[in-house]
């Protein structure tokens, strides 16, 4: 994203105006996604307990809270 806005892409009215600034950003998204869901899936299935585990589902909900912010208020 930052290659992107150096090289004078700028964004839009809505999220997805800019295909080139908004598919790196989906992206990030859907990976902070699943790193949330395999942190779940490992705490609660596998009654996995350790320090790395727990902060990649603390990282995935705080980048989850992020991106419902910025999707149901736009700045």
């Amino acid at each position: 994203m930052i290659i992107s806005t150096v090289s004078g892409q700028r964004g839009g009215e809505t999220f997805s105006d800019n295909w080139w600034i908004s598919g790196p950003a989906f992206a990030a998204a859907a990976s902070s996604l699943s790193g949330l869901v395999a942190g779940a899936v490992a705490v609660l299935r596998r009654r996995e307990r350790s320090v790395v585990v727990l902060a990649a589902l603390a990282a995935g909900v705080i980048a989850t809270l992020f991106v419902l912010g910025e999707v149901a208020a736009p700045h």
